[in-house]
């Protein structure tokens, strides 16, 4: 990635909100730990689904602020990352994403 990508950065101030979709619970309250320190709003789903009505909820309202990043894990139940962010990007194709995705390390 280049750093023009993150440009987007720049623009972080008391509204810039991201919308951080996750389905383990345990990862999610870690992840948000760190990121409420650099990011004043933190919108949260557990799957692909609700991250779409969460975003759509948001791109549709005079009250709340447009989601500006969307950080997403891969694998999630009912509607997995990738399908959730194809929909999104059809609507927003600007819009930075973050794809996270969980590994797991075996030791012999």
């Amino acid at each position: 990635m280049s750093i023009t990508n993150l440009n987007f950065l720049k623009n972080i101030d008391n509204n810039f909100t991201i919308l951080f979709v996750e389905d383990n619970d345990t990862l999610l309250m870690q992840i948000i730990n760190t990121l409420q320190k650099i990011f004043p709003n933190i919108v949260t789903a557990k799957d692909g689904e609700e991250g779409i009505e969460l975003y759509t909820k948001y791109k549709n309202s005079k009250e709340l602020q447009d989601i500006d990043l969307i950080i997403s894990d891969i694998e999630m139940p009912k509607k997995n990352g990738l399908l959730m962010l194809s929909e999104i990007k059809d609507v927003s194709p600007d819009i930075p994403i973050i794809i996270t995705r969980r590994i797991s390390l075996k030791f012999s």
